[in-house]
């Protein structure tokens, strides 16, 4: 099998995943994820697995950023634009 870098994105989409799951819901999603990776490495020791553990963790970044830029707006609440012209 050869190893092409597509499922080092998917682990980076499977932690950017983690902005869209309901915040009571993530402690339990983050877990499964940790403990799904920590698995494979622990039962296929290869080089090409512990790749996954970066392409996550960047994935991880970029959803607290994701979390982070959407939050002002959800706090607030969505913003009516007065008309021009009416």
């Amino acid at each position: 099998m050869v190893d092409v870098g597509v499922s080092y994105g998917e682990a980076a989409l499977w932690g950017l995943l983690t902005a869209r799951v309901p915040r009571r819901w993530r402690s339990v999603y983050l877990g499964a994820q940790g403990a799904g990776l920590l698995l494979t490495l622990a039962v296929r020791h290869g080089f090409a697995d512990l790749g996954h553990v970066p392409g996550w963790s960047i994935g991880l970044v970029l959803a607290v950023v994701v979390i982070r830029r959407s939050a002002p707006a959800a706090r607030t609440g969505p913003t009516a634009t007065p008309r021009r012209g009416c």
